[in-house]
């Protein structure tokens, strides 16, 4: 009769900063509560795999997700604490004319005057986008995907199959795009982001997602 026993742990730890710490204030408001910067309401992820006519086999995997919130802040200094990176707009100002006014900080301050009651946090869910003639149509931050793969098996002798595949990614070349920085804050002090694409969709922290129509092909052989 015999026995053994054994125990092992590898501890692992990891910290990164986002560089924007600020010493919390008035934390307690109302205005302070509410959705994450990463609150999608839905999300919905379709997959499978067919098999067609003729020996080819389909695998598409579709994703949709709704947009997720943000802050449109002032770019000044809202609260008198002296910084101006994270002061949203004033409760009741007009999102058309902060973005109209935008990159004026005259402007900005006059609708946005210093000590008012700030907008809620991450109150915001789509914006604006801009092309060459100056021509505005309202965009929203949702994500939708779909990649496929198109697979066809060949026999070669009775020991060796090939198989070649063609992967197609963002099939509609849809344009995912993000309407705030990594941190979900939307300066109005500049004119060119503000309520605007800035990225293409990402989490936040770490590289975005999303790319063009992309083809790939290859082939695999097995014996």
């Amino acid at each position: 009769m015999a026995t053994s026993r054994s125990w092992g742990g590898q501890p692992v730890a990891s910290y990164s900063g986002n560089g924007i710490a600020t010493t919390p204030e008035n934390q307690f408001r109302p205005g302070e509560f509410g959705p994450t910067r990463l609150d999608e309401r839905h999300r919905i992820v379709l997959s499978g795999v067919f098999d067609l006519p003729g020996g080819f086999q389909l695998a598409p995997i579709m994703q949709l997700a709704s947009s997720r919130p943000f802050s449109p802040t002032t770019g000044l200094d809202i609260d008198g604490d002296g910084l101006a990176t994270n002061d949203r707009l004033c409760e009741g100002a007009s999102l058309d004319a902060v973005f109209a006014a935008r990159g004026n900080s005259t402007a900005i301050r006059a609708l946005n005057p210093r000590g008012c009651t700030q907008a809620n946090v991450n109150s915001v869910r789509s914006g604006f986008v801009v092309d060459s003639t100056g021509a505005i149509s309202e965009r929203s931050n949702r994500f939708f995907n779909l990649d496929l793969r198109v697979n066809k098996a060949f026999g070669l002798g009775e020991r060796i199959k090939l198989n070649a595949y063609a992967d197609i990614y963002n099939v509609f070349n849809v344009e995912n795009l993000a309407l705030a920085n990594r941190f979900h804050l939307s300066p109005a002090t500049s004119a060119g982001a503000f309520l605007q694409p800035v990225s293409l969709f990402g989490p936040g922290f770490g590289p975005p997602v999303g790319r063009p129509l992309t083809l790939q092909l290859g082939a695999r052989l097995t014996f």
